[in-house]
């Protein structure tokens, strides 16, 4: 985790730093999204970051290991191959690249900004909905035209969570969460409005369904109390 500490006394602008399953969630967290990632050298590799939600006097910056450096992270989501995710210097080297989405990459000297202290964030409300599908549809009807849903999901005892910090609004964050009906980790919540039924899986939906996208954390986020 970055070491640089926010000065005492002081109203710095810091971060909480949430570590990712795997950089193919990074690169669903930007998917459809006009922005760049951060990156830093660290021991065996690159830390890929991107901007995430404003708390308080701080940011979530949302992270995963990359062997390697390049210029743009590609993106491609394919219904039948499923997700490719690379770090790249020509974005035109394969045949499929006009298909793909790719994000910037700019390398910093090191991490964007200093960590937050533990126990300093008290800017986040946890608020339970009973039912995960649910929460999963107010989300897609709460979204504009052209945003893609996205939901956080991590381990919490022997099940997993699902969550939005987006969903509800109000004079302090809100994390809306729920109980996943799987154990197992996925990456989408494909929701097919035809028949209104919701499938957890790895795939991309089809044309008839709204795909969820869902950002894998590595554990439970700090701010995750029940």
């Amino acid at each position: 985790m970055p070491s640089k500490k926010a000065g005492k006394g002081k109203k710095a602008f810091t971060a909480l730093y949430l570590k990712l399953d795997s950089i193919n969630d990074l690169a669903r967290n930007m998917a459809g999204e006009k922005s760049y990632l951060l990156a830093s050298k660290e021991a065996g590799g690159y830390r890929l970051m991107s901007e995430g939600e404003r708390i308080g006097e701080g940011r979530i910056i949302y992270w995963a290991q990359a062997k390697s450096m390049g210029r743009y992270l590609i993106y491609v989501a394919d219904e039948e191959t499923g997700e490719r995710v690379e770090v790249v210097n020509d974005v035109t080297a394969r045949a499929d690249h006009y298909k793909s989405q790719r994000i910037p990459i700019m390398e910093l000297a090191g991490d964007p900004y200093p960590q937050m202290e533990k126990g300093a964030l008290k800017e986040i409300r946890v608020v339970e909905a009973k039912d995960p599908n649910a929460l999963v549809r107010a989300l897609i009807n709460s979204m504009a035209d052209e945003e893609v849903p996205k939901i956080l999901s991590f381990p919490a005892g022997k099940g997993r969570i699902i969550g939005s910090l987006t969903l509800l609004e109000g004079g302090e964050k809100v994390f809306t969460y729920s109980k996943a009906k799987t154990r197992e980790r996925f990456s989408n919540i494909s929701y097919d409005y035809n028949s209104d039924t919701l499938e957890y899986t790895n795939l991309v939906g089809g044309s008839s369904k709204i795909n969820t996208r869902v950002i894998n954390l590595s554990e439970q986020p700090e701010f995750f109390k029940i």
